[in-house]
């Protein structure tokens, strides 16, 4: 074996090994909290909230956040490279948990968006496709005590409240993880009730992402 052959074989290898680590890593799922919203249409007596949960497509690139120092924009959003569709998040399923203690809490219920009265467990996320996960329901007369939302059946939406619904009347720390049908963890974002000095309630999302990222300002 010639010495050329000698150091293009391990490159060749490497080459391909990266190529197939790449293609994977770029089309993995990625689950991203991508809005919210509130409102009635759960039953004449509620209110509730929702998630918004998109499979973000790839890019074969870079993409950046928007960057400001001390208030004052310095970029914008910015993204260079061709769009990659990701595979599909497969039976994606939703559970609620206490962000202090770690313990599990209940499970959570998807919306479908193309059949609002329909609800499932497990649903499945395609590239670029979003999905509603719905939170908590609290009554039009009293928003002081929030109830996880669960439906009476996967048919119907009107909600299910019994002594059993987990409930909340003052602030607390939570955490949502969501993850694929084979146990993988596809995205994990926080949610905090904070009581107000009116004694009502007010959910916020707050999105987890790793240090460096933030600091990278890299989705």
């Amino acid at each position: 074996m010639s010495e050329f052959n000698i150091y293009v074989i391990p490159v060749s290898l490497v080459i391909l090994l990266f190529g197939v680590w790449l293609n994977y890593y770029i089309k993995r799922p990625k689950l991203v909290v991508g809005g919210g919203g509130s409102g009635g249409g759960v039953g004449a007596e509620y209110n509730h909230n929702h998630v918004t949960i998109q499979n973000k497509p790839g890019v074969l690139g870079l993409r950046l956040g928007e960057t400001t120092l001390f208030g004052w924009p310095i970029h914008g959003s910015f993204q260079a490279g061709p769009i990659i569709d990701r595979n599909e998040a497969y039976r994606c399923k939703a559970m609620l948990i206490d962000k202090e203690t770690g313990e599990y809490i209940c499970r959570l219920w998807w919306k479908i968006p193309t059949n609002p009265s329909d609800v499932k467990e497990r649903v499945t996320i395609k590239s670029a496709k979003n999905m509603n996960l719905s939170l908590f329901i609290w009554k039009h007369n009293d928003p002081s005590t929030y109830f996880i939302y669960e439906p009476n059946r996967d048919s119907d939406s009107s909600p299910k409240i019994n002594i059993d619904t987990a409930r909340f009347s003052d602030s607390k720390k939570l955490a949502v993880e969501i993850k694929d049908y084979h146990g993988r963890k596809r995205l994990k974002f926080n949610v905090n009730l904070n009581k107000r000095h009116n004694g009502s309630l007010l959910c916020e999302v707050n999105p987890y992402r790793p240090i460096w990222k933030r600091i990278l300002k890299i989705d």
